[in-house]
């Protein structure tokens, strides 16, 4: 049992028993990393979609803690980064904030949205269009 293992660890050896144990320990750590990497799922993960289209836009984005983070507008048309407008419209139905979307570079976005823009924000973060885009999606970073 125990004992033995024991005697053989601290027993004549040409191979000291404490660098045997530490092999051994080493050798298990490797074994069982080959085996996590061989039996992780393929396939796109989650984190790998960070770019969609929605609202007639461009919109990329990065990740923090398996969140979206700051969802950046883009011209369809000529790629550049575009700069969100704010305004406020008055009519019949009272106060509303619009944003803007105009691409001063090739002029090909012109695009007005009727909703603040945190809440187009939040739409893009919140749309679960990756699930579509990445049906076999793992959710690891």
């Amino acid at each position: 049992g125990w004992l033995g293992i024991w005697h053989f660890l601290v027993g004549g050896h040409s191979v000291p028993g404490w660098l045997l144990v530490v092999l051994s320990l080493a050798s298990l750590l490797f074994v069982w990393r080959v085996i996590t990497v061989l039996r992780a799922p393929t396939g796109p993960r989650r984190q790998d979609y960070t770019e969609d289209a929605f609202f007639d836009l461009m919109w990329r984005w990065s990740y923090f803690a398996g969140d979206i983070q700051r969802p950046a507008p883009f011209c369809l048309r000529c790629d550049i980064q575009l700069v969100a407008m704010r305004d406020t419209e008055y009519g019949p139905w009272g106060r509303r904030e619009v944003t803007h979307f105009v691409c001063d570079h090739c002029h090909g976005t012109k695009l007005k949205l009727d909703e603040p823009l945190e809440q187009i924000q939040d739409n893009v973060i919140r749309n679960g269009e990756w699930k579509k885009s990445f049906p076999n999606s793992t959710n690891d970073a």
